[in-house]
């Protein structure tokens, strides 16, 4: 090789090295143009998976967030609920809804004053229940705003169509007096209610269903005796008593009952069952302080009961009772028991329910 090199002319050597570099110079080329190619298909590479890697996450955040929503109203929905809770979670979520500052979802709502209401509806009477639907069912009430501007109304609309309790509004009649700008309406709505967004338990063996009547007799007031001023099957000791519209929450009237000497009570007897355990509800706005309770027929109080908020508000008080004594056998009970603490004290009473239990939950 060496030998070959020597034969060569200078100009001939500086040919062939000029070739040469020309020729590394070109592999050089080749070799950078198909790394440079390689590296931006590597970089579309990446970019395609890191698009992924971000839909993928888009739809994650997505999907929990859709299973977030699904569960809040899951939450809101039992194929176990009898019509008496369907009825009483309903009107608890619309009373929620009537207030200017509206609490959230599942909290109580405050006392209905006026001037905390965005509409005021005064009761809701009880609907019908649909179970003819495969996987729901469905629960159709009727009630009627009082007289509000429109704008309230509309706001109120929007409420109903967008509460987590999957609410329709069927139909909705607007009236307007004469001379006033303001206006009233009355709502057909209808709650869907799905079966539980849990999977159930095996199903096993169980006795059969307590049944769910509501043991209280004239339970709304709407029954009442002229001739001695009282509302019938039920006792008044040191107070009067007088139908009334006012805070009504079921029916057609509420009684209001007012103190003519400290400890007066209202009551009425029932037989219950020894052993058996029974839950007891009542609406009451009280304006002075009373005490909600059960007694025997002797007027002795089992328990120390529950006192009433003396704030002018109506609330709801619930609790359980279970009948002492021999089991199986009937003893007398003073259920509910309602005390006023001190003469000239008001209160007033409506929708009371006396109705027997598997036990307390």
């Amino acid at each position: 090789m060496l030998a070959f090199i020597r034969k060569l002319s200078p100009s001939e050597r500086r040919l062939a090295v000029l070739a040469a570099v020309l020729l590394a110079g070109a592999v050089l080329v080749v070799g950078t143009i198909r790394a440079i190619d390689s590296i931006a298909a590597m970089d579309e590479t990446i970019a395609d998976l890191q698009q992924d890697l971000l839909y993928y996450k888009q739809q994650t955040v997505q999907a929990e967030a859709v299973d977030k929503a699904y569960q809040a109203i899951a939450t809101q929905h039992s194929s176990q609920w009898t019509q008496e809770e369907i009825h009483d979670r309903l009107w608890r979520e619309i009373r929620r809804l009537t207030q200017k500052n509206l609490p959230k979802p599942g909290e109580e709502a405050p006392p209905m004053q006026a001037n905390n209401l965005l509409v005021d509806i005064r009761n809701m009477e009880k609907g019908t229940l649909d179970n003819s639907g495969e996987g729901y069912r469905k629960y159709t009430v009727a009630f009627r705003t009082e007289d509000a501007p429109i704008q309230n109304l509309a706001q109120f609309l929007e409420r109903l169509q967008q509460s987590d309790q999957a609410l329709r509004v069927d139909s909705l009649e607007i009236s307007r007096q004469p001379a006033t700008t303001a206006v009233g309406a009355k709502f057909t709505v209808t709650r869907t209610i799905i079966g539980d967004a849990t999977t159930s338990p095996p199903v096993v063996e169980a006795p059969a269903p307590v049944s769910k009547v509501n043991l209280v007799r004239n339970p709304s007031f709407e029954n009442w005796d002229s001739q001695t001023s009282m509302p019938t099957d039920w006792t008044a000791d040191g107070c009067t008593m007088i139908q009334s519209q006012q805070y009504m929450t079921e029916g057609q009237s509420s009684v209001r009952v007012t103190a003519e000497k400290d400890g007066a009570s209202l009551y009425q007897i029932q037989n219950l069952v020894a052993g058996n355990t029974y839950e007891l509800s009542l609406d009451l706005q009280a304006q002075a302080p009373a005490t909600i309770t059960v007694a025997n027929n002797d007027g002795a109080p089992l328990g120390k009961g529950e006192t009433a908020k003396a704030d002018s508000g109506v609330y709801t008080y619930r609790f359980f009772i279970t009948v002492p004594g021999e089991p199986g056998a009937t003893v007398p009970i003073r259920a509910p028991f309602i005390v006023l603490e001190a003469k000239t004290s008001v209160v007033t009473v409506d929708n009371v329910s006396l109705m027997q239990t598997e036990g307390k939950p």
